[in-house]
This record gives structure tokens, C-alpha cells and sequence, in this order.
């Protein structure tokens, strides 16, 4: 991951989606990006949730993905559904709701 966002850092200076299932890989590419850049690796799956929202509390990351356990919805209200459960646990579990 740090060679990773190192190799895009060289080549822009837009924000980075970081990805990785392993909590700690995110984290590290997290630590070394000079700005926030965007978690893609939580969804509404459980262990999802459980495994990746715990953690970034004191980085206030943005999160994104709409999947869950069925899958990537094709409707809107099923994404937004799914957004409103990621939002919920992560305000749960003390990430706030919106970072300056």
C-alpha cells in the first residue's frame, strides 16, 4: 500500500481511494497520504462493518461503498439504505457524522 499511494502522490495531487480488506493496510496507506483520502473497503456487509469501522476514529476518513451481504443494489433507495447503515454504525462507534 505505502508504494502504492507513494506511486500516485508522484503523479497527481488528487485525493486517493484507499482499498485493501486488511484493516492495517489501510491504515498505513491512511498515515502516509498527506490529506484525507477516501475508504472504498467498508460496506454494509456485517463483517465488513465489524472489521473496518472500529478503528479510524482519530483519521475521520470519508467511507463509501453501497454493497451489502445481496450484493451491489440496482436501486437508489437500496443505496441509500445501505449508506444510512454504514453512517449509523460508524456514528455508533464515535466516527463523526461529517469532517471538516
Amino acid at each position: 500500500m505505502e508504494r502504492a499511494v507513494m506511486t500516485v502522490l508522484g503523479q497527481s495531487d488528487l485525493p486517493i481511494s484507499v482499498d485493501s480488506s486488511d484493516p492495517v493496510v489501510i491504515e498505513r496507506g491512511l498515515q502516509i497520504f498527506p490529506g484525507k483520502a477516501l475508504i472504498n473497503s467498508v460496506n454494509g456487509e456485517e463483517a465488513s462493518m465489524s472489521k473496518i469501522l472500529p478503528w479510524p476514529r482519530n483519521m475521520e476518513p470519508p467511507l463509501s461503498s453501497r454493497l451489502d451481504e445481496a450484493g451491489v443494489p440496482l436501486d437508489c433507495a437500496t443505496r441509500v439504505a445501505i449508506a444510512e447503515k454504514i453512517i449509523s454504525r460508524a456514528v455508533a462507534l464515535g466516527i463523526p457524522k461529517k469532517t471538516s
